[in-house]
């Protein structure tokens, strides 16, 4: 069973008008709800309490039952005329494991929709649910006199073969699982507000919990459980035991050397770090909705909870955040949904959903940015940037790095995509201006200001990494010099980095030999990107080229060697010394150099990574320098992400 619920729909609820539709994610991953404060990302922390209510499935039952706890602020707008509305459908292979026999009637369905709605009737306000298959609902409430008309729908009835009494049972069966299946995790979690629901989690839960003397292996067995995720994958300091004071309502922790502490001594964060992983492992719950899961946590931190959760039980997860560090952690398995208040209707639009997902999903995540309040190096633009020289090496990399990752997953070398726009970016020097960047983070003198002309790369993004092209770098050339800069003001800016400071080289004096040991930097060995073209695509490129009315080209039938590799000379002045012509630009390189890179990117497979009997063969040096690069940059993008 991969999920509990598959969709989770919102209507005319607080800032919510029209309806809102969030799909969501598989067991043991998260859907995120992402936007800033007073967005709507934590309404359905809010609207999922509605299980609160202990209906007794007789006078109390899912028909009519009054929800207390709801005042007109939660209608839109103050709008009472309008019912609030949520939807969930379920998974009905869920429900075999009930072995309830009015609730084994809807297994022969894939789902089932259970609709709550929420009436101001006079002065009360009066809930009902009602089931729905492929469209067709069970029955219609309807606001009258002041109080709710059920109809049974007599279509529904007869499809799926039950009548209206098993219908209110199947509704009073779908809320009390829902209401044992739920826990939210408010964002400020303290020990005085327990008893509010029995939905949310405030901590006084866990301290009556440890104090109880039954079920003592149970304790054990859940203290031991977080004891090994705080120790072994949060690297934090463990306590080994945990009590509770019910009169003082906190935790008692005892560390090694018998060192005690409350949890008011010990810190908010730790507290609340510990109260979210002993619920996770001492309830099996199959949602789990986290309301700004960053509170009193620092950001490394979150990003390793975020991976500890999703190893905790089979739940669902629904995080909702405005934090950049928790919006990094998410997979291609999880969805990622932007909340937003725009006239004062909130609404909820994925991005980032699925690698083949709509590519406006990259402008929506850097306008997320900008409402964060969070500078977009920071985070979504990205967490590493690539620096190229021009645009034809952007579809270069772009497809490289697209093509290398499909093959490293085929060959289970690597867990997941790297997402362009997410885990990594790639932007351009303009060539010889790359003099003008700066990839080191020092402290300038005000005497000095005036002359520090150059651009600091470190304040666009604090994890670069540098391509370089080998073309006219003779030891006396300017770009040789600019080389050696940026190879030395990328190891010293490593120094500095927690991730890196263990690839550092230590004595600069001979460093051009030794940049293959700077880990985010990659000097080619041929002369520019377009000397690794595949024989085969380059042929078929230039012979296709050809055959145009007005092309100046020739020569292609007599050129039997394709293979344009190498160090000094460019490709365009090989393949003419080969006779090519019409190809070779003043400087050696190619005339095409846009054209020829939009081709390799819409051509371009696995096969021509690999060392093969494709005909025309690649040059092996080639492919050995290329696959060489390839695997620096995706190391390095992986560990700048923690992936």
């Amino acid at each position: 069973m991969s999920y509990f619920i598959k969709q989770i729909s919102i209507e005319h609820y607080r800032g919510v008008k029209n309806k809102q539709v969030l799909l969501l994610s598989k067991r043991n991953h998260a859907t995120f709800i992402v936007g800033p404060n007073n967005s709507g990302k934590s309404l359905l922390a809010r609207l999922v309490r509605i299980f609160q209510y202990n209906l007794d499935g007789q006078v109390k039952n899912t028909m009519k039952f009054a929800a207390e706890k709801i005042t007109d602020n939660d209608f839109y707008n103050l709008d009472t005329s309008n019912p609030i509305v949520m939807d969930f459908t379920i998974d009905n292979s869920n429900l075999v494991h009930y072995q309830d026999p009015n609730l084994n009637k809807l297994v022969k369905f894939d789902e089932t929709e259970m609709v709550i709605q929420i009436h101001k009737c006079g002065k009360q306000y009066l809930g009902n649910i009602c089931i729905g298959i492929d469209g067709v609902r069970s029955h219609i409430a309807t606001n009258k006199n002041q109080s709710l008309e059920i109809a049974f729908n007599t279509e529904f009835l007869n499809s799926v073969g039950i009548n209206d009494e098993e219908v209110v049972k199947i509704c009073n069966a779908l809320y009390s699982i829902f209401q044992g299946s739920i826990l939210v995790f408010d964002p400020i979690r303290a020990f005085d507000r327990a008893g509010e629901d029995s939905i949310t989690v405030s901590g006084y839960e866990l301290v009556n919990w440890l104090n109880e003397t039954e079920h003592l292996s149970e304790k054990r067995t859940a203290k031991d459980k977080v004891k090994q995720y705080i120790e072994k994958q949060l690297h934090l300091d463990s306590p080994v035991a945990v009590s509770s004071n019910v009169n003082q309502k906190e935790l008692r922790f005892t560390f090694s050397g018998n060192m005690e502490l409350s949890s008011r001594e010990v810190g908010t964060g730790y507290t609340m770090l510990y109260i979210l992983l002993m619920e996770l492992v001492r309830n099996k719950k199959m949602l789990i909705i986290i309301d700004e899961i960053e509170s009193h946590l620092q950001p490394g931190i979150v990003r390793e909870v975020m991976k500890v959760i999703k190893q905790i039980g089979s739940a669902q997860f629904i995080i909702s955040t405005h934090s950049p560090i928790a919006i990094e952690t998410a997979t291609e398995e999880d969805y990622l949904y932007r909340s937003q208040k725009i006239e004062g209707a909130c609404s909820f639009s994925g991005f980032f959903k699925h690698v083949g997902s709509d590519p406006s999903g990259s402008r929506i995540s850097r306008e997320i940015c900008n409402e964060l309040g969070v500078l977009p190096g920071d985070v979504l633009l990205s967490n590493s940037v690539i620096w190229v020289e021009g645009p034809s090496e952007v579809f270069w990399l772009r497809t490289w790095i697209k093509t290398y990752c499909e093959y490293l997953i085929s060959q289970g070398k690597l867990n997941t995509y790297l997402l362009e726009g997410l885990h990594y970016s790639l932007l351009m020097t303009g060539g010889s201006t790359i003099s003008h960047y700066s990839f080191e983070e020092a402290v300038i003198s005000l005497d000095d200001i005036e002359e520090d002309t150059l651009l600091k790369v470190l304040k666009v993004n604090p994890n670069p990494f540098v391509v370089i092209d080998s073309d006219r770098t003779t030891k006396d050339s300017q770009k040789y010099k600019r080389f050696i800069r940026i190879a030395k003001e990328l190891n010293r800016q490593n120094r500095t980095h927690y991730l890196l400071n263990d690839c550092v080289i230590d004595n600069e004096d001979n460093i051009e030999s030794q940049t293959d040991q700077i880990p985010n930097l990659w000097i080619l060995s041929g002369r520019e990107l377009e000397n690794y073209t595949h024989p085969e695509l380059l042929k078929k490129f230039y012979s296709q080229r050809e055959q145009h009315p007005s092309s100046q080209i020739s020569g292609s039938l007599s050129v039997s060697d394709w293979d344009v590799f190498s160090s000094s000379e460019g490709a365009g002045r090989i393949l003419e010394s080969r006779g090519l012509t019409g190809v070779a630009a003043k400087s050696g390189t190619i005339k095409h150099k846009d054209e020829l890179a939009r081709y390799i990117y819409n051509n371009f497979e696995v096969k021509h990574l690999l060392k093969q009997s494709i005909i025309p063969q690649p040059n092996a040096a080639m492919i050995d320098d290329l696959i060489k690069g390839l695997d620096k940059i995706i190391a390095y993008i992986k560990k700048v992400n923690y992936l």
